[in-house]
């Protein structure tokens, strides 16, 4: 296995960010068309 990154994202979300979509990129610059994200949508009541 190569170099792993991990990151931690705290998210408080609001009745406003009801069906807004949250998306998580990572890319390696040295790496021409190597980005990945994926993405939920958020269902806050």
């Amino acid at each position: 296995m190569g170099n792993v990154s991990t990151s931690l994202l705290k998210l408080t979300p609001r009745v406003g960010d009801h069906g807004k979509n949250l998306v998580c990129r990572a890319e390696n610059p040295r790496l021409e068309g190597s980005a990945i994200e994926d993405s939920w949508k958020l269902a806050v009541f």
